[in-house]
């Protein structure tokens, strides 16, 4: 949902202009759809979008620094496409740009005709950011305004014309001045590339309003169940921006009706359920409420009051039941056998914040219809030992909560993946006892204590040992360079035990060796043993198209015991994995030929799993956006098998 952003902020700093006039070399296009704007056209149409490309557009940049535009058909504002401004700033004293050249073919009284007037334009970026834009005119002078918070939303953003000031703060006058140049350019912060999307340029006649917004914003609307019954005493909650403080709250009255004021500009909406006894969940809309910016789901709509009217339906609570090992299958309290299909949700093991972890596990739960999803956890995050954590690990660990709620509540359930590498440390003891009783008998939760072991002996791996006495012998060892912490390992069986202590009775999953593949130890002496008062142990296996010998490292694991492939995923090409050496690259990849073979497998055998990765840049990848576009080598069959449920011939035992 648009809302008009009557930008009223103040003047921009002037940074390294001097130097830009000696290093730009201008590029000069004929813009077609500037060529002809007569007086109507500027009233308040666009007078540039991109359906036809970046015609007219150019970039600068020195210093190391880079920028690349391109046309994005995928993620336009108000028309059908938008300029995608990929840039990253190099060293000190770098700088880059984007501007426009157009030649206008509009005479001085048609550009009277716009003052007073305002200058409009759509943004959004991959992270939060300020940009300066800069009008340049043919007399050589340079009129500049700043804007601040462009966020991950598309917003429109207006500023009048006598906003724009030179460096002796003498404001911008269309009737002495004809404008030649318009750049943007991106304020510099870090040096990580980044994203700019621009759309929708226009110029419209008369004066914004005063004030930079209305007094107050707040929404209201009702509270229905699904069956448009009006829920009397729920309460509402406005959020602010990360949604990790309440704002604002009201209760709705007998007709289901409530009303919030707050006088504020970022906000998001959460509905709890009067009480446990209504059988609603707690429902998230998906909607970020910002007075100056629009939520991309509800195309352009003008905020004309400070209230937004929200409509929220509350679906049925789905109740989950604890799972337990029952031969090599999963059932619930009421002995039903329970197939866990789903996806892996990355980030959280590299970020103290995440990507989108709540959006990802909506989508996945909602859109992918995953029954189960599975959330990789850092143990120095989850104490709040990061490098920018602050606040002592709260903010992950009420993250991690978050999700759990939502999908529990959805009927989904969680394993949370301690994800190391190589043995289990003395300190993964202490992690597993503060996250088991945390979650402790919370039937949604399911506990996987280590990612990927490797490197070690099979009664290393359950039972502990001096890590000196053995030598790397598995053959991808460069797959993650991750080094232990210290030389002896407790063993898996430890963890168990200490998850057990606390009084937890969740279900477990343990990893093999070979990274989490072999799992024929298990079947040799060496399976672990859980408590009279667990719920069992399920054994983990990580299958690559690398990876060979399916019927010895898990299918025969797979008669005895249920079996979680807790990633599985197959690759657009090997140079994405070049890590992985030209010995081990036994057949083709991206035909979809071993993805189609290794789901058939998985519903053959009806074993659990998490396809890897839902996430973007994590391969191999599930989806190749944050739009969750499944990528064609490997999500495509992923969502086919989840959404439509449609079953895969295994041709092929690798």
């Amino acid at each position: 949902m648009i809302l008009k952003y009557y930008n009223f902020i103040k003047k921009a700093k002037n940074t390294h202009m001097n130097q830009l006039k000696s290093h730009i070399k201008f590029f000069s296009f004929l813009l077609l759809n500037l060529l002809f704007i007569s007086a109507a056209q500027l009233h308040g149409a666009p007078v540039y979008s991109f359906e036809n490309g970046t015609n007219g557009w150019w970039s600068y940049a020195s210093k190391n620094s880079s920028v690349k535009l391109s046309c994005d058909k995928s993620t336009g504002a108000k028309s059908k496409a938008s300029l995608k401004v990929d840039y990253k700033y190099g060293g000190t004293g770098s700088y880059l740009g984007i501007g426009i050249q157009p030649k206008w073919s509009v005479k001085p009284q048609q550009w009277k005709e716009c003052v007073p007037g305002y200058f409009s334009l759509g943004l959004k970026s991959s992270t939060p950011c300020r940009i300066r834009i800069e009008f340049r005119t043919k007399s050589k002078n340079t009129y500049r305004f700043s804007i601040n918070g462009i966020s991950p939303m598309w917003g429109i953003y207006s500023m009048q014309f006598s906003d724009f000031k030179a460096k002796n703060n003498k404001p911008l006058d269309l009737t002495k001045e004809t404008i030649s140049q318009i750049v943007i350019v991106p304020y510099k912060s870090g040096s990580k590339p980044k994203e700019l999307w621009v759309d929708s340029v226009s110029l419209t006649p008369g004066t914004l309003p005063t004030s930079s917004a209305p007094a107050f914003f707040g929404a209201k609307g009702k509270i229905l169940t699904n069956d448009d019954i009006p829920v009397n005493d729920a309460k509402v909650s406005l959020l602010d921006y990360k949604c990790s403080k309440i704002l604002g709250q009201a209760t709705s009255d007998a007709n289901g009706n409530y009303t919030i004021k707050k006088q504020d500009n970022q906000a998001a909406y959460t509905v709890d359920p009067p009480s446990a006894n209504t059988g609603f969940s707690s429902q998230k809309v998906v909607l970020k409420i910002d007075a100056k910016k629009y939520a991309e789901k509800y195309k352009w709509h003008t905020l004309k009051k400070g209230f937004m009217p929200i409509t929220i339906k509350l679906e049925p609570r789905k109740t989950l039941q604890p799972l337990r090992v029952v031969g090599n299958v999963l059932k619930n309290s009421d002995n039903q056998e329970v197939w866990l299909q789903g996806l892996c949700i990355d980030s959280l093991e590299w970020s103290a914040t995440g990507d989108n972890m709540l959006k990802s596990t909506s989508v996945a739960v909602q859109q992918w219809k995953a029954n189960c999803i599975r959330i990789p956890v850092k143990d120095s995050f989850w104490f709040g030992k990061g490098k920018y954590q602050k606040d002592k690990g709260k903010y992950y660990r009420n993250l991690l909560d978050n999700i759990i709620t939502y999908a529990s509540t959805n009927g989904v359930y969680v394993v949370i993946d301690l994800h190391k590498f190589g043995a289990p440390m003395p300190e993964h003891v202490t992690f597993w006892k503060d996250v088991a009783t945390r979650y402790k008998n919370n039937p949604a939760v399911i506990f996987e204590l280590f990612n990927e072991p490797h490197g070690i002996s099979w009664n290393t791996w359950k039972n502990g040992g001096d890590l000196k006495k053995h030598k790397h012998k598995d053959k991808n060892v460069a797959e993650n360079n991750q080094k232990n912490s210290g030389n002896y390992s407790p063993g898996m069986q430890a963890l168990v035990n200490a998850v057990r202590e606390t009084g937890a009775n969740n279900l477990i999953i343990v990893g093999g060796l070979d990274w989490s593949y072999n799992l024929s130890g298990i079947l040799k002496g060496y399976a672990l043993k859980d408590h009279t008062d667990g719920n069992g142990i399920m054994y983990s296996s990580h299958i690559y198209p690398w990876k060979a010998g399916w019927q010895h490292n898990f299918l025969d694991a797979a008669e005895k015991y249920p079996l979680f492939i807790g990633e599985v995923g197959d690759l657009r090409s090997w140079d994405d994995f070049k890590f992985i050496p030209q010995s081990m690259h036994r057949e083709k990849v991206g035909n979809g030929i071993w993805a189609k073979d290794m789901i058939g497998t998985i519903q053959k055998h009806r074993l659990n799993w998490t396809a890897f990765s839902f996430h973007p840049r994590c391969g191999p990848m599930v989806i190749s956006d944050w739009n969750y576009t499944p990528t064609p080598y490997w999500g495509i069959y992923v969502k086919q098998a989840l959404v439509d449920g449609k079953t895969f011939k295994a041709n092929k035992i690798r």
